[in-house]
């Protein structure tokens, strides 16, 4: 018998898991390390392009979806589709995926690794579904340089990945909710 457990006829029970809340104050601290994250990635990415390493255009990537599979114009409506794509995963759904896999102890305690291994997590996911369903083949490889491609789009999920773990963590960001509130 496990003495950190109860047993109730024989049977483990473990202690009730609380369930998961996002209340005001942590919604607008994730809200900003989503917009903040997801700014420098796709900074990143088109620094790094004008460096002249290939990376995927995020933007455009999503703007596949509706323009029958086709990378389309800069500023065209699937384009701008593509980008509402991109901001409602990126500023949206994945700073709360983040928050609630932290909260659960999915991801390790330890701020930098803890990023990074989301951050990894995102690229292999996108690497794997986003980027064969936009056309340019599983890990990129329907492209042109695979491997550049592959390399910078981890490089710049990891960046978003770091920057939600900083973002998360700033205490005027924690505080913005609270010096709103006393203001009142």
């Amino acid at each position: 018998m496990n003495p950190n457990k109860t047993y109730s006829n024989e049977t483990p029970v473990d202690r009730p898991v609380s369930p998961y809340g996002v209340n005001e104050l942590k919604g607008t601290q994730l809200l900003i390390a989503g917009l903040v994250s997801s700014a420098a990635m796709l900074i990143f990415s088109y620094l790094i392009v004008t460096l002249g390493i290939p990376a995927p255009d995020y933007l455009a990537q999503h703007g596949t979806f509706f323009n029958e599979g086709l990378y389309p114009e800069v500023a065209s409506g699937a384009w701008w589709a593509g980008f509402a794509i991109y901001a409602a995963i990126t500023v949206l759904l994945l700073p709360l995926v983040y928050d609630y896999f932290g909260s659960r102890g999915i991801l390790t305690n330890r701020h930098w690794l803890k990023g990074t291994w989301f951050g990894f997590a995102i690229w292999f996911l996108h690497a794997a579904m986003i980027a064969p369903s936009a056309g340019d083949g599983f890990f990129f490889r329907n492209l042109a340089s695979p491997i550049f491609i592959a390399a910078s789009s981890l490089a710049c999920w990891l960046v978003y990945g770091f920057g939600l773990d900083v973002m998360t963590r700033v205490r005027a960001v924690h505080h913005l909710g609270i010096a709103e509130k006393r203001a009142a």
